[in-house]
């Protein structure tokens, strides 16, 4: 659970709800719940599937007086999940992404807004590009609601004293008055553009510098970058810290995605004030971004996009060194 649903549990909990999350990752502050399907051979791959199906029947034949949410992205996978609610009417999909909608044509697209439609189940959409989406391939709002959190407020601060030093290290060595300070944020997915960020990695540039980190769950992280020493590459899942020191010390957050309906880490970026560099796919999705932003091809190479970052950001005026300065004045203990 990132920290976009995490703000909901505790805005939620603040109303005098009594939540719990259920994931498929484990961790202090959620109950692992279902089997991490990304790992193993695809025969355990398969099992694990098999398993998350039956632990959701179970869990909506169980939660008879219980609301759901559950956390969807509108791929495949979200299939199974979309018949065994539309029996339960209390369970709500949250809906983060809807990628299989953007394809034209197709069956896949095609089944799953069939099933969208003909559901009674409450959708929620994280952004308002989506909640117009959905509205539409209802043919109303009916059962279908914005989120709260569709614009994010400034979130909490980080707790340096859990961040690895190898992050400090890497921020305090290029923190310099002329550097700039990329963050590429998520799942390494080719969908996502990971492989146009390493082709701008591979750049030798002495002002650009990268901070790479999410979970490569395709393998597709190159050995040689783990060490590259304009990059900070981290190939997990972040800490709720972790996530906020990224995201507060970053100058420019890259969305160069190919495929998304909408994007968590773009309101991430938003509720940390971020300038962003973003693919024509998602120019629509920041009409009302409220910061600094340009879109670029991110196809046209790695020195093409680089010159063009720096020139982005020479019209950013004065460099976001408040950020870093209030890192700097935190009490440091992990080194």
């Amino acid at each position: 659970m990132d920290q976009v649903h995490r703000a909901e549990v505790k805005r939620l909990s603040g109303l005098g709800y009594s939540c719990e999350v259920l994931s498929n990752y484990s961790g202090e502050r959620a109950r692992f719940y279902y089997p991490n399907i990304y790992e193993g051979s695809i025969v355990e791959k398969l099992l694990s599937i098999s398993v998350m199906y039956f632990n959701f029947l179970k869990l909506c034949l169980k939660s008879r007086k219980v609301i759901i949410r559950h956390n969807w992205y509108g791929t495949w996978i979200d299939v199974p999940f979309v018949l065994i609610a539309c029996l339960f009417p209390r369970v709500q999909f949250y809906v983060h992404e809807i990628v299989m909608l953007d394809y034209k044509g197709g069956i896949l697209p095609n089944v799953i807004g069939s099933l969208l439609k003909m559901s009674r189940n409450k959708l929620i959409a994280l952004s308002e590009k989506n909640y117009g989406l959905l509205s539409s391939l209802r043919g109303s709002s009916d059962l279908v609601e914005l989120s709260r959190l569709s614009k994010l407020d400034r979130l909490p601060e980080f707790d340096v004293c859990h961040v690895p030093a190898e992050y400090t290290q890497f921020v305090v060595k290029h923190n310099r008055p002329d550097s700039v300070i990329c963050l590429f944020f998520g799942d390494f997915r080719a969908s996502k553009g990971f492989s146009e960020v390493i082709e701008m990695v591979k750049v030798d540039h002495k002002r650009l510098t990268f901070m790479v980190c999410g979970q490569d769950i395709f393998g597709l992280t190159p050995p040689d970058f783990l060490e590259a020493p304009n990059c900070l590459m981290s190939a997990r899942r972040q800490s709720d810290d972790e996530t906020s020191f990224l995201f507060t010390v970053a100058d420019i957050v890259l969305l160069p995605y190919k495929v998304s309906s909408q994007s968590g880490v773009l309101e991430m970026a938003r509720a940390y004030n971020k300038a962003i560099a973003v693919s024509p796919y998602m120019s629509d999705a920041i009409e009302n971004y409220n910061f600094p932003s340009i879109v670029c091809d991110f196809e046209e190479g790695g020195k093409v996009l680089v010159q063009k970052i720096l020139d982005f950001h020479e019209t950013l005026g004065t460099k976001f060194d408040q950020n870093i300065n209030r890192y700097h004045q935190k009490p440091a203990n992990n080194e």
